[in-house]
């Protein structure tokens, strides 16, 4: 499933960025390398929601959720899970 959540979030950065984002490593850090700032960190969440058909809650996101791609992937990670389970 990670493949399958980081090919989803590049696809996804991509598009809030409007820029060719390449190849994600997990220590690739979503504001000071890539450029997301506060206002693409609300329209990365409503790709990823539409996406991988997840629904999150801003108010259980930190800023440590968006520090690197590895970060992000595990959040989405564990609500994919929990909201597939639930």
């Amino acid at each position: 499933m990670t493949a399958d959540i980081r090919a989803v979030l590049r696809d996804a950065l991509a598009d809030v960025l409007h820029k060719d984002i390449g190849e994600l490593n997990d220590d690739t850090r979503l504001f000071a390398e890539l450029g997301l700032d506060s206002t693409g960190v609300i329209e990365l969440i409503m790709e990823l929601e539409d996406a991988i058909d997840v629904r999150i809650d801003p108010e259980t996101v930190t800023a440590d959720v968006f520090e690197t791609v590895a970060s992000l992937v595990g959040y989405l990670e564990a609500h994919v899970v929990h909201q597939s389970a639930g």
